[in-house]
């Protein structure tokens, strides 16, 4: 197996070095399924890269084009925690991409409540989420 790293996923998602896309893509086509790891912590830091200055994407863009990370058969990423993150963070812009998952993960792992000082994220998910 093999891992991929942020700027390896930004150009799958942004299509935006071409050349560096086409290494991208040669390296899935020639991949076998479940071969190629994608860990939260370079999801984390796609996020925050498309939604800054450079990219301003909105948060639908964003949630779109990840989940379109979880139908491709080479790449093993934690799908259960995105496909329940990224419907809350789209749909809230109160809370960023990191407290959506938070709030995920707490539900996936039966961690319930996600203990927080953060009110908007309480707000949120009031079945998921306390303020302490």
């Amino acid at each position: 197996m093999k891992s991929l790293d942020t700027n390896i996923t930004l150009r799958l998602l942004l299509r935006d070095v071409p050349e560096q896309l086409d290494r991208v893509v040669t390296l899935i086509d020639s991949s076998k399924s479940n071969s190629l790891i994608l860990e939260d912590a370079v999801l984390f830091e796609c996020v925050w890269i498309m939604s800054g200055k450079a990219y301003k994407f909105d948060r639908q863009l964003i949630g779109k084009l990840l989940l379109g990370l979880t139908n491709i058969p080479q790449i093993i990423c934690n799908k259960a925690m995105l496909e329940k993150a990224i419907p809350l963070y789209v749909s809230n812009e109160k809370i960023s991409f990191v407290n959506a998952c938070l709030t995920a993960y707490a539900e996936l792992n039966d961690a319930i409540p996600l203990l927080t000082f953060d009110k908007k994220l309480a707000e949120t998910a009031p079945k998921i989420v306390a303020e302490l």
